[in-house]
């Protein structure tokens, strides 16, 4: 008759029991010399990537992003209100020089207000030229009364002369003075009128001039608000707008605790979206950071902007120190409440955790300024669970980890405090 099949766990706990009595010898002679007769027990001891910190060349940078603007942007409106564009005689993405005509508009209203005012010029002129005459007149007459006058005075002193041609003389002299001031003043008003008549062809002229509306610097069309026939004004959008020269930078936003490590003239690289990376210098650090976002601008000079169009986004990376420095790689270090932390390995493979002091963060380096020297070897993936004292078998970042080789061992603590170790984590060694 077959026997009943085991349980699983019965069969289990059965193991378990052989196992416990085989490793304590508490299961008789023969299973002492079975024991005794086994290989020794191994122990695995952990692998863990490490790093040996080295001295290199380090570079600190810090990142921006912005996009690409104009230097210097000149926006250009007309300066005669309500009069039509007849011609427009560039477009977007042109190049112009100091000068050149961008938009004609229609000139004829003030070709004849310029006619005009010429004409009141000169008859401005003419009457400048009758007051002129005229005062000649009157000044001839005046001199012609004061003789009269004079005669008339003699007369009646010497007692030859009447009291009252005396007053008509008098009366003469009068109106002489009088019509001579007044011709002096039609000449006065007349040429005020001629002055005032030649300001206003001035300002006609000037107007006419600016019917022809010209580029004031030399630049690059970067937009167009005018077309053929449309009404010009004075106010509103511009008609082109200008990036001065062409010349084009890079403009972006800071965070504040960086603004301080940035100067005018330092090297940058700036990358813009699909185009080539383009180097460049600091030319201006804001003095003024936003409260809201907490960022200042940063203004970068390129040296080479061709073919880099406005508007386009990019980051740019500033480089604020370069110096020798011991360096780990980022991932070697752990941030506690006791600072930063890093587990360096002994010649035997003991961990010994050490505070250290960091520096520049250059790609995936960290600088250490305190707590190593070149040539420690550290845990390069820092791990809370491993813990001072644990005995590891480092495994250099370059190298692939291979089956660890099993050590042999004469003495073994008791499975129950291994396995307990084992589940704390602080286990220098563990059972195969």
């Amino acid at each position: 008759m077959p026997r009943p099949p085991v349980p699983n766990r019965l069969r289990l706990s059965g193991a378990a029991a052989l196992l416990v009595l085989g490793l304590t010898g508490t299961i008789g002679p023969a299973g002492a010399q079975g024991a005794q007769d086994a290989p020794a027990r191994a122990v695995r001891v952990p692998a863990a990537s490490v790093a040996v910190a080295a001295r290199r060349e380090l570079v600190g940078t810090v990142p921006i992003e912005g996009s690409l603007v104009a230097r210097d942007s000149v926006s250009i409106f007309a300066q005669v209100q309500s009069a039509r564009i007849e011609a427009v005689l560039v477009d977007i993405g042109d190049r112009v020089e100091a000068g050149e005509v961008l938009v004609r508009l229609d000139a004829r209203p003030l070709q004849v207000q310029l006619a005009q005012d010429e004409a009141a010029i000169a008859a401005g002129e003419a009457a400048v030229q009758q007051a002129t005459s005229q005062i000649e007149g009157q000044s001839a007459a005046l001199e012609q009364a004061d003789r009269v006058f004079s005669r008339a005075e003699r007369l009646l002193r010497s007692g030859a002369g009447a009291q009252s041609t005396l007053d008509d003389a008098r009366s003469a002299l009068a109106s002489a003075q009088a019509s001579l001031k007044a011709a002096r003043d039609a000449k006065a008003n007349a040429q005020a009128l001629v002055e005032q008549s030649k300001a206003k062809r001035d300002d006609t002229a000037l107007q006419l001039e600016r019917t022809q509306v010209r580029a004031p610097v030399a630049g690059l069309v970067v937009t167009r608000a005018a077309d053929l026939g449309q009404i010009a004004a004075t106010g509103g959008d511009p008609l082109f707008t200008l990036v001065q020269n062409g010349v084009v930078e890079f403009e972006g936003k800071a965070i504040e605790t960086a603004l301080g490590q940035l100067k005018p003239g330092q090297r940058t690289t700036v990358y813009p979206s699909g185009a080539p990376p383009r180097a460049g210098a600091v030319r201006l650090v804001s003095p003024r950071v936003d409260v809201a976002t907490r960022q200042g601008i940063v203004k970068i000079a390129l040296d080479d902007d061709q073919d880099l169009p406005i508007g386009l986004f990019g980051r740019a990376v500033v480089e604020t120190m370069r110096r020798q420095g011991v360096t780990v790689p980022l991932s070697a270090v752990m941030t506690s409440a006791q600072g930063s932390l890093v587990q360096r390995v002994g010649a035997d493979g003991t961990l010994e955790t050490r505070q250290v002091t960091t520096g520049i963060l250059d790609g995936a380096a960290l600088e250490i300024v305190e707590g190593l020297s070149a040539g420690d070897t550290v845990v390069a993936k820092a791990a809370p669970f491993f813990r001072d004292g644990m005995r590891i078998r480092p495994v250099p970042l370059d190298e692939t980890p291979v089956p660890e080789p099993v050590a042999p061992v004469s003495a073994m603590a008791p499975p129950g405090d291994v396995e307990a170790q084992a589940r704390t984590g602080d286990a220098r060694e563990t059972v195969r």
